[in-house]
């Protein structure tokens, strides 16, 4: 009888734990990825568990949920402690998440093998990630995650005007102010305080920037490299503050940056003959099928709104009648990067899938995709000569003149571009007072 109650006993403790033990079987096999809406191609992640399979022997299945922002992030990771294996945030919150202590460090001796597959297999030149960046990249992602012990850029771009090429002639729109005094629809990034205000500054800059280039002719004049590194990155407020003691030729001083940012947004809300469309991700779509031209049009992008929506994504036609302009004073260079939350379930799978990312394959299709370039700069080098020369160039058939070359600055970007884009940083403790900002200009 004791033998039996002991063997129930086993039995039950057994039965207790299965579903642990399954889950935890389960578990080992799943990657959980978070990333932006449209920001991977959808092929991505069956190609990753055919890889897996193939070459590791390994049953994964890719879980993907998508965010909104960069604060969603935030909350998602470090405040309500979500179980994410990957996570995709901008710059500044990787330097915010980093402080923070809620991603881990890279497996880089991982990393290096898995790259060694890829290598062998000829998708990736080499097993060091940081030598298959484009040195403006490795430079920018050094600015917020010195070593790159904790990211992997994944794909960057740029921020600037988008608009209705049939409305505006695509020499005739270069400035800030294009945006900013412009009549009709003008689309904003809804609740994205750091690029509404990013352009805010840089308009209300925009003649002092023109000044400190010698006219647009010289960026990297320390004068115009000061304002911009302030604008990116200078958020202090009161009388010893830089705003309040900088020698301007062309702008008047003031206080506090926030609030002078407030006024030029609170302005282009009120202007006459202007109607502003608050909105994330959808204006590219409207822009793109028309629904709101009762008006002329031109919105606040990013470069991979542009790129989603003039080139070979999977959700939606080709819209060649819209065009995309980094603006002339200089704009904000962004970098999203793959990083591994502290509380990851499967960081050895985590590590695998940003060793995966950066083959020269993935790196196409993702850029293909969303219009962003990707990290990996052989990868891009070989798609721009496939798409400007090779059998990838039929694609611009039939597009309005000047459109392919359009599209591929915004893919591509060159030096003359890059010089005069700056990484935006994180408002520190001045993050309360960005939002306070936002309040105001929406109230």
């Amino acid at each position: 009888m004791k033998k039996l109650s002991k063997l129930l006993l086993v039995i039950v403790v057994v039965a207790l734990a299965l579903p642990t033990m399954w889950g935890c079987t389960d578990r080992s096999t799943r990657l959980r990825v978070f990333n932006w809406d449209y920001f991977m191609h959808p092929e991505v992640f069956g190609l990753f568990e055919d890889y897996m399979l193939e070459e590791h022997g390994e049953r994964v299945r890719v879980r993907a949920t998508s965010f909104s922002s960069n604060e969603v992030v935030y909350r998602e990771i470090a405040e309500n402690r979500r179980d994410r294996d990957i996570v995709v945030p901008s710059d500044y919150m990787v330097a915010r998440l980093r402080a923070g202590g809620y991603i881990q460090q890279l497996d880089a001796d991982l990393i290096a093998s898995e790259l060694a597959i890829h290598q062998a297999a000829g998708q990736v030149s080499g097993t060091d990630f940081r030598v298959l960046l484009r040195n403006y990249i490795y430079d920018g992602a050094n600015t917020f995650d010195e070593g790159l012990l904790y990211s992997v850029p994944f794909l960057w771009g740029t921020l600037g005007i988008m608009f209705n090429r049939d409305t505006y002639a695509p020499d005739s729109v270069r400035s800030w102010s294009h945006l900013f005094e412009a009549a009709g629809n003008i689309f904003m990034k809804e609740d994205q305080v750091r690029d509404n205000y990013t352009a805010a500054m840089l308009y209300s800059f925009s003649a002092e920037l023109r000044h400190r280039s010698e006219g647009l002719t010289n960026f990297s004049n320390p004068a115009y490299i000061e304002l911009m590194t302030a604008i990116f990155n200078n958020f202090e407020a009161g009388a010893n503050s830089f705003w309040n003691t900088a020698d301007f030729t062309h702008h008047a001083n003031f206080t506090d940056p926030f609030a002078q940012a407030t006024t030029v947004l609170r302005n282009l809300r009120a202007r006459q003959g202007a109607t502003v469309y608050w909105e994330m991700d959808w204006g590219m779509f409207d822009m793109q099928e028309e629904r709101l031209l009762a008006n002329a049009h031109k919105g606040l992008a990013w470069s991979t709104d542009a790129g989603f929506v003039m080139n070979e994504n999977p959700y939606a036609p080709v819209a060649d009648m819209l065009y995309y302009v980094v603006p002339e004073e200089g704009s904000n260079l962004w970098i999203n990067n793959l990083v591994i939350p502290t509380r990851a379930g499967n960081p050895r799978l985590a590590n695998k899938f940003i060793a995966f990312s950066l083959r020269e394959d993935i790196a196409k299709l993702n850029t293909l995709s969303t219009g962003s370039p990707a990290a990996n700069q052989e990868a891009m080098e070989n798609l721009e000569y496939d798409l400007r020369y090779g059998d990838k160039s039929e694609r611009f058939d039939g597009t309005p003149d000047g459109f392919k070359y359009m599209l591929l600055g915004i893919m591509f970007p060159n030096d003359s571009v890059m010089e005069r884009l700056f990484i935006m940083g994180d408002f520190g403790d001045r993050f309360h007072a960005a939002n306070i900002m936002w309040t105001n200009v929406m109230a």
